[in-house]
């Protein structure tokens, strides 16, 4: 991304004529407590008229009141302001939606002449492109499109498709029909995929020369992104077309295999089975790996639905007639958790150490030594258990699951009485892997084997005034660079006053590139622990707190790997952020929860996002599916409740809470349990916990065979120490 151009400059001119580009403003400082952030008064819009007649803009515009629109935007953009930038880009949007197009490309135009490098400039070209489009000056705008094509900013798929019909309106067919198809190849769930088959058909309808030649190849990549884009019928048609026309092809396993994926996918089980069966026996000889793909699906699909005996005998016909295929690890793990399902945890074992011996280079290598070492934990053999526990960790000692590692390593310790061995291997957890889950059950133990605990309390290193971390800044940058940042970050505290928070965050992007351009030291590491620190205060400052906890997690493997010795700012608050105390506060002890295991939820929820959604439709800070939400909702008896008011921070935490605490008189004060419920269902959780290991909580987790719900429980119980630690004012009666 390019720089920011040196000496932004401001005029006030009519909007029509004149543009007003981008301010510079000096920064106030910024403090930051354990609990909240605070912007000061230097960096908040004084402008009394924009604060006020801003937001009535945008709503008429939200409200399809152009008109309406245009002229509070027009009145706006004749003042001084440092939103001109902005009022001028929500103005020509404003011009577009009115169909304005004269209008909308003067400023366009002017846009892009004041201010070539700016947060916005690759939208104000498309919108220009747009307006050359509606004034049939196609020519021009097939110049604009094709350079936006190139540029990183901006998706391809939001230009293939307005380039095409740039191409067919000056009688490009060929180009047109190409775009079209890259277009429709790339991006088969588009808004404007069926316009864009619309365009292609009529020109292929003309023109039959230009019909695609299908390749083996292209084909199958289209049906395969169709399956990748949820389309999964569409891939099915495709699939066929692949056959008929290419019936000797080398790949035609390939799309049977594709074929029947789609069926299975789209809810025709019995008729993918059937082509799975039929692949396995075709193909057993001729092609092994995909009949051992095949009879993989087939038992990874009975495995997953809890059918152990026929996922079992296919991973054993894999095992027994396929092991040196690419599905032999895949296939060999399967049978480890299906036999550590069934307490067979000596034939668990096995299966998971030859695998780690047999694939070397397999991606489950880690993880089948670990569970090697679990099987025998749980199957009581403790000697073998910490021979592999240690196996595992010395092999992979920064690994995914070294912390669990040693943690085991020393539960077998102390099961087979060595507790001073096992002591030890408690601190080790503590010290390498302090935040962690690990570390908090490696504490419990800790106190129950010494009486003392090694986990550190409170923060540590300094949380500094935000201009602290500016003075850091400006001692290993340019004059040149550090006021561009400065006039940048305003720009996004003042957007994010606006509730603009998605172009606030664009300037925080742009202050990213910006300093990823500066030519720091190689391997500087404190500079790139500075830039990352920073740049997440921007973000915790506009209530963007998942980039900010990324951000911390980014330092913190700095300082493990020891990279990162003198590194001042601790990275805690960064990584567990806190907001709507009150709100937790309040609705904790109305539920008679720990506010702390609420603070932790909602961390792991939605990154403390009021206004989160998930693929699957949960809502808000606490992930409310709106059927829930309408169910507790009237259990609390909610007057006027309506699923979007699950944005509400108050409501959400309202409802969220009383479903926890649901959850937790259901399973008798089991937290975990209840944890787990809250992410995968209350009725799931009866395969894991049982009469017989009701009390084992430690060991039911790590059985968890849902690898979301699993990790969910352990991220939500080292979260809620966590908040203990950081934020011991959250709890109200301690």
């Amino acid at each position: 991304m390019n720089h920011h151009r040196e000496g932004t400059k401001a005029w006030n001119m009519p909007a029509k004529k004149y543009l007003v580009c981008l301010l510079c403003f000096l920064m106030g400082s910024v403090s930051l407590s354990r609990a909240a952030h605070h912007i000061p008064a230097s960096m908040i819009v004084q402008e009394e008229n924009v604060k006020s007649r801003l937001p009535e803009a945008l709503e008429l515009f939200e409200q399809h009141d152009y008109a309406g629109a245009v002229e509070r935007f027009e009145a706006l953009q004749a003042q001084e302001s440092e939103f001109s930038d902005y009022i001028s880009f929500f103005l020509l949007r404003t011009y577009i939606k009115s169909e304005n197009y004269v209008e909308a490309l003067t400023l366009s135009q002017l846009f892009l002449r004041q201010c070539p490098l700016h947060p916005l400039t690759h939208e104000v070209a498309l919108l220009e492109a747009s307006a050359l489009m509606k004034l049939e000056r196609f020519q021009d705008a097939l110049v604009r499109y094709q350079k936006l094509l190139g540029q990183k900013k901006i998706s391809e798929a939001r230009i293939l498709y307005p380039l095409g019909e740039a191409l067919l309106a000056l009688g490009k067919t060929e180009d047109a029909a190409d775009a079209f198809q890259r277009f429709l190849q790339g991006y088969p769930a588009h808004a404007d995929a069926k316009a864009a088959r619309d365009s292609l058909h009529n020109i292929v309808s003309s023109e039959p020369e230009l019909q695609q030649v299908w390749t083996e190849d292209t084909l199958l990549t289209y049906a395969g992104t169709l399956m990748s884009s949820g389309l999964s019928a569409s891939a099915i048609v495709q699939y066929k077309r692949f056959q008929a026309d290419y019936p000797d092809s080398a790949r035609f396993g390939e799309s049977e295999l594709g074929l029947a994926t789609a069926r299975l996918r789209v809810g025709n089980v019995k008729e993918g089975k059937r082509l799975l069966e039929e692949i396995a026996r075709t193909y057993a000889s001729s092609r092994p790996e995909i009949a051992a793909e095949a009879i993989y699906i087939l038992g990874r699909q009975a495995w997953y639905a809890d059918r152990n005996q026929d996922a079992k005998r296919r991973m054993q016909h894999i095992m027994t007639d396929f092991r040196t295929s690419a599905w032999g690890d895949d296939a060999s793990y399967v049978l480890g958790r299906i036999y550590q399902s069934k307490q067979s945890f000596q034939a668990a074992a096995q299966c998971y150490h030859s695998l780690a011996a047999r694939y070397a280079e397999s991606p489950f290598v880690e993880e089948a030594l670990f569970r090697a070492g679990w099987s025998f934990y749980l199957g009581q053999n403790y000697s073998k258990a910490r021979r592999l526990f240690r196996e595992a960790t010395e092999t992979f000692p920064a690994g995914t699951y070294s912390d669990a590692g040693h943690f085991w390593l020393g539960k077998s310790l102390e099961a087979a009485q060595e507790p001073e061995a096992a002591a030890e291997a408690y601190r080790s957890v503590v010290h390498k892997f302090s935040g962690s889950y690990y570390a908090v059950l490696a504490n419990t133990r800790l106190q129950a084997l010494t009486g003392r605990i090694s986990i550190r309390q409170g923060a540590q290193g300094i949380v500094p005034a935000f201009d602290t971390v500016l003075a850091d800044l400006r001692s290993h940058v340019s004059r040149k660079l550090y006021e561009e940042v400065l006039a940048h970050s305003r720009k996004a505290f003042a957007l994010h006053r606006f509730e603009l928070s998605s172009y606030a965050e664009g300037e925080i992007e742009w202050i990213a590139k910006l300093l990823e351009k500066h030519n720091a030291p190689a391997g500087d590491r404190r500079w790139e622990a500075l830039r990352l620190y920073f740049e997440a205060r921007l973000y915790q400052e506009i209530d963007e707190y998942l980039p900010a906890i990324r951000a911390g997690f980014r330092i913190n493997n700095l300082a493990r790997k020891g990279m990162l010795a003198d590194f001042p700012y601790t990275v805690e608050f960064l990584q567990f952020p806190l907001r709507y105390q009150e709100l937790i506060r309040k609705y904790a002890a109305k539920r008679r929860l720990d506010p702390y295991l609420v603070a932790g939820l909602i961390r792991q929820e939605s990154a403390y996002a009021a206004n989160a959604i998930s693929r699957a439709g949960a809502r808000g800070l606490m992930q409310i599916m709106p059927a829930t939400g309408t169910r507790v909702a009237r259990w609390l008896g909610l007057t006027q409740y309506s699923t979007a008011k699950l944005f509400d921070p108050e409501v959400n935490i309202a409802i969220g809470t009383a479903y926890l605490a649901r959850m937790i008189e259901e399973f008798d004060g089991n937290l975990f349990r209840a944890v787990a419920a809250y992410n995968a269902g209350p009725r799931v959780t009866n395969k894991w916990w049982t009469a017989e290991n009701a009390d084992q909580e430690e060991e039911v987790v790590e059985n968890i065979s849902y690898t979301e719900t699993r990790n969910y429980v352990k991220y939500v119980l080292r979260n809620s120490e966590q908040y203990r630690r950081l934020y011991p004012d959250l709890d109200s009666s301690q």
